[in-house]
């Protein structure tokens, strides 16, 4: 199934808007996405589009992903192509044929294509991995058994076919690969996010077998989705309840200077932590008065909407009572050499902020409405701009031609898109900035105290359960609590598996 220029277009503009909204995106094991052949990427789902969105635009080796769009939508013939043209497969859910159901799909696995699904079918914010369909499973079971009846034939159909009736070169079995997104705050502007790919899973004849004998067809899907659901949670972060990663959140907030650690490792340290406090019988009562205290800090620093980050930052120090002033200062500096980059994106910030108001309750629409509302707010003004520029720089010259339009047109686009640049390497420090100056102005005097012996008792019961720590033979907990980047060795990651593709934090 080809891809056209539609594909191209969206993408490129899906992936401004991430590149803008989220600081990071680190892509872990790249290594493990085929470089060629058929593959299905099972994702978790906690992001709506954005999910989708990450997943194609950081895809390794360059490799294009179909989705799945109910035939429903292709009704509308201008709709239909645009669709179509962008690589979307027309599922027919009504049809009791699983053939029938995943025709289209088969047609461009076969033809050696990926396509991307999300086993839980929705997307929802829990802590957890809540929910496994099995509509992955009936796809790759249902391919290996055409593959096996039909060999290299195609439907014939122009959609998905490109009108083949058989696949031009040889057809391999699909295999599956699983991609876990992990954000670091999904709701939270210039977040970070870590993509981790697992090794390619690839179907064994006695499962397709046993899917391919009368009767057994149910036990073999179960099967298959027991290990998808084992590796969707190896390579996502999974708490029994939101307590433990509340209590979480703020602990790698005490171990790394950026709160955080390396990106490259955040999925597997947070789950490490997540494990620690996690409730289990034995638990120390270190832990446990540990978590009490953890969780009467998170209530303070969300009443007051700030992280222990921020709060650590903003208030280092008891004494610290004259932080406003300080922080307005220190914000006088620096606005001044931001304040035009700032100026030419006010749209973006404008329909950011309506965004955020539409799902207020949905925090798994959050991101998705950001970056939808503030991408194409900024959008819309970049020819507005263009032309504003173009007419001041024409508005010296007497005489006026085609040429002069142009080079006045290409030099007023370059200072826009210059502008953008400047803003995203400027932003980072300049938002820290007002999100400090803002939390100075909503404590004052007020709730200081509070927020500072409770930062004090979780402080020293951190400090008192690293000690503890210290005499356990757990060499991965102890470089994790001292603030080390794990060796690489020690959780079986080469530095040839982990690419990075991050925008610079000045």
């Amino acid at each position: 199934m080809p891809f056209g220029p539609t594909h191209e277009l969206i993408k490129t503009i899906a992936n401004w808007g991430v590149n803008s909204y989220y600081s990071t995106i680190v892509i872990c094991h790249p290594n493990h996405v085929p470089k060629s052949g058929p593959v299905i990427f099972a994702t978790n789902h906690w992001n709506m589009t954005v999910d989708p969105t990450i997943v194609s635009t950081k895809m390794p080796h360059g490799r294009q992903v179909h989705y799945w769009a109910k035939s429903s939508l292709f009704n509308n013939p201008i709709v239909r192509y645009v669709l179509l043209d962008a690589g979307n497969i027309p599922v027919y859910r009504n049809s009791k044929n699983h053939q029938l159901l995943f025709q289209g799909t088969f047609d461009v696995l076969k033809l050696g294509e990926c396509i991307a699904l999300f086993p839980e079918g929705t997307s929802y914010t829990e802590p957890k991995i809540m929910q496994i369909k099995d509509g992955l499973a009936w796809t790759a079971l249902g391919f290996a058994k055409n593959l096996r009846l039909t060999g290299s034939k195609l439907s014939g159909q122009p959609e998905t076919a490109a009108g083949l009736s058989k696949a031009p070169g040889p057809v391999k079995d699909v295999q599956v690969v699983v991609c876990g997104l992990s954000y670091t705050h999904k709701t939270r502007y210039r977040s970070s996010v870590q993509v981790e790919f697992s090794s390619p899973l690839t179907l064994e004849q006695p499962i397709i077998d046993q899917f391919m004998t009368e009767g057994q067809e149910k036990i073999a899907i179960r099967t298959f989705m027991q290990q998808i659901e084992t590796r969707l949670k190896q390579v996502t972060i999974n708490s029994e309840d939101w307590e433990t990663l509340w209590c979480v959140w703020i602990i790698r907030e005490m171990i790394w200077q950026d709160g955080l650690g390396p990106l490259q490792h955040y999925r597997h340290n947070m789950q490490l932590l997540v494990n620690l406090f996690s409730l289990k019988e034995g638990l120390s009562p270190i832990i446990l008065n540990l978590r009490t205290n953890l969780l009467k800090y998170h209530h303070l620093l969300a009443s007051v909407d700030s992280t222990h980050l921020l709060f650590s930052c903003t208030f280092p120090h008891s004494n610290s009572r004259y932080r406003l002033a300080i922080q307005l200062g220190r914000c006088l500096v620096r606005w001044p050499f931001f304040s035009i980059p700032a100026l030419f994106h006010i749209p973006v910030y404008f329909g950011s902020y309506i965004g955020s108001g539409l799902q207020p309750t949905e925090s798994e629409s959050t991101d998705q409405n950001h970056i939808v509302l503030g991408l194409f707010s900024g959008l819309f003004f970049v020819p507005i701009y263009v032309y504003l520029l173009t007419r001041s720089l024409l508005a010296q010259q007497s005489e006026i031609n085609w040429i002069s339009r142009l080079v006045a047109a290409s030099l007023s686009l370059t200072v826009v898109v210059l502008i953008h640049i400047i803003h995203d390497g400027l932003v980072d420090t300049n938002f820290e900035a007002w999100k400090r100056l803002r939390l100075c102005w909503k404590l004052k005097e007020n709730g200081l105290n509070q927020l500072w012996d409770a930062r004090k008792c979780c402080e020293e019961g951190w400090k008192e359960l690293r000690e503890e720590l210290k005499n356990s033979n757990d060499t991965l907990l102890n470089n994790l609590i001292e603030g080390h980047e794990i060796m690489h060795e020690l959780i079986e990651v080469d530095e040839e598996e982990v690419g990075l593709e991050t925008k610079k934090n000045e």
